[in-house]
């Protein structure tokens, strides 16, 4: 049995997320985060800071939705 789904969010900045090209959205992440609750499962949920042209500021949203999605295991990896 499956217990844990880790997801490859990689920002929570808006622009970031279409720069990256992966078809991401914030509002994806909620729902496949808040599906895999709701199936019992962990959550694991990736970031990544570092992304070109990112700022404080873009990081700061990063690591705020990061805290907003309460994964059971956060990761954030440099780039």
């Amino acid at each position: 049995g499956c217990y844990h789904l880790a997801l490859g969010v990689e920002s929570g900045d808006d622009e970031t997320l279409r720069w990256t090209q992966k078809g991401v959205t914030r509002e994806l992440a909620r729902r496949a985060v808040a599906a895999a609750r709701a199936a019992g499962l962990e959550t694991e949920v990736n970031v990544i800071l570092g992304h070109p042209g990112e700022t404080a500021a873009t990081a700061r949203k990063t690591l705020a939705f990061l805290t907003e999605l309460n994964p059971t295991l956060p990761a954030i990896g440099p780039l």
